[in-house]
């Protein structure tokens, strides 16, 4: 089963009906203007998610509505940590805030540190070979590292991998992360690459002997090993597998009509 823990590294605050869980490195000077107005991160008519300059820094929020809303976002900061800890990259949640008076149903913020950076699938569609070539190794190495560590993404797609000034790739929208305490199957790996092989099928960098997708698998493996795993299987199989799936999602998005990246 997934478990979700509970990092001893964040510390609570409350002001009012405002009750916060915070990281160590978000200092008093933040969090006190956060406890007296959490409503301030999110300018009105911004939808659920925001990202730009408030009054106090630069912030990605997200804004979900009652319970099933906080315990999405509270599984975000608790799976964000412990990324961290497990040095992982990804986008590091801040702050928990839950405002129960102020909002109709109760109202849960989720602020995160602001990454300046683009969506993979949309760097990939404007790169050159090198450029993807390079790539399409970082990210096979992200990948390898999350599933070594234990955990793995639900919801692996490229608008989920950020490309971060200096190149490096990192995950955001956190929600469907899960850490498994028996590790990562073959299984759930392959599920896992196949969801993100659809959003390579969709820019069409999955055909050929030496497509890029193939060269995103073998780093992926190269890596695994390199981190103490005993060899997962060959190329060819991973490839052939991940693309199957990848392939069964694109067909059940066309026949719902819906838009893959």
């Amino acid at each position: 089963m997934a478990k979700r823990p509970e990092p001893a590294e964040t510390f609570t605050q409350r002001a009012g009906h405002v009750r916060a869980r915070l990281h160590p490195r978000v200092g008093p000077e933040l969090y006190a203007g956060w406890l007296q107005d959490p409503a301030q991160l999110v300018p009105a008519g911004s939808g659920t998610t925001w990202r730009g300059p408030s009054p106090d820094g630069r912030w990605f929020v997200k804004l979900r509505p009652g319970r099933k809303g906080r315990r999405a976002l509270e599984h975000s900061l608790d799976v964000g940590l412990l990324l961290e800890d497990a040095g992982v990259p990804a986008c590091l949640p801040l702050a928990l805030l839950r405002a129960p008076k102020l909002g109709a149903p109760e109202a849960t913020w989720l602020v995160s540190e602001l990454l300046e950076g683009r969506d993979l699938d949309l760097v990939l569609a404007e790169s050159d070979e090198p450029q993807r070539r390079a790539l399409v190794a970082k990210v096979g190495e992200l990948i390898a590292e999350l599933h070594v560590a234990g955990f793995r993404q639900r919801d692996l797609k490229a608008p989920n991998l950020m490309v971060v000034e200096g190149g490096s790739v990192v995950l955001v929208d956190l929600e469907g992360i899960r850490l498994r305490n028996g590790g990562i199957g073959r299984h759930l790996r392959t599920k896992d690459l196949g969801r993100l092989a659809a959003s390579f099928l969709a820019l069409d960098l999955c055909e050929g002997p030496d497509s890029l997708w193939r060269q995103l698998v073998a780093r992926y493996l190269e890596r695994c090993r390199e981190l103490g795993e005993v060899p997962l299987a060959d190329l060819d199989e991973w490839e052939a597998r991940s693309l199957g799936r990848g392939r069964a999602k694109v067909t059940r998005n066309a026949k719902r009509g819906r838009v893959l990246r």
